[in-house]
């Protein structure tokens, strides 16, 4: 495959998420689970972004300086985020700018963010056939790892196919 949206390490276990379908639902749900509404409001600044800049978030988000920091300091940490300066020429002095990236073994998460309607339906399509490719990859692997045949996940994945749930 040529470039991917999400870049997926191998030493993960695959797990699927249910989400409602209601989006209020959706956020809260995922709020829930990143534990910090802060948190999903910064990750939630990603969406169509590869870029964000720590004013920006200072600037737009109902939070302290202080506690925005706080937080993209703690998502550094966790290696969700990886930070950097840019050099800005300013007519009078150059300025310098702290921005945060996404790392590319993270974009899931922020997917998981994205509205779905709000994703074009050409990266819905690459993003489908790319889970699906790495979860049945690990399916496989962890079926192999406990004596269950290729034939038989097959068989499984046909029969979830067809089967109406």
């Amino acid at each position: 495959m040529h470039d991917r949206l999400l870049q997926v390490p191998d030493d993960l276990l695959p797990y699927v998420i249910f989400l409602p379908s209601d989006r209020d639902a959706q956020l809260q749900m995922l709020s829930t689970v990143f534990g910090s509404e802060v948190n999903l409001e910064i990750l939630s600044a990603f969406c169509g972004e590869l870029r964000v800049y720590q004013k920006q978030l200072i600037e737009t988000l109902p939070y302290s300086n202080k506690t925005i920091i706080s937080h993209l300091k703690e998502l550094v940490n966790m290696g969700v985020l990886k930070e950097g300066m840019e050099k800005r020429e300013g007519d009078e002095k150059n300025v310098w700018l702290k921005y945060f990236e996404v790392e590319p073994s993270k974009r899931w998460l922020i997917f998981l963010i994205y509205d779905p309607q709000s994703l074009s339906p050409d990266t819905t399509r690459k993003l489908i056939r790319e889970v699906a490719q790495y979860y049945f990859k690990k399916i496989a692997e962890l079926a192999r790892s406990h004596d269950i045949s290729t034939e038989e996940i097959i068989a499984l994945f046909e029969d979830g196919i067809h089967e109406d749930l």
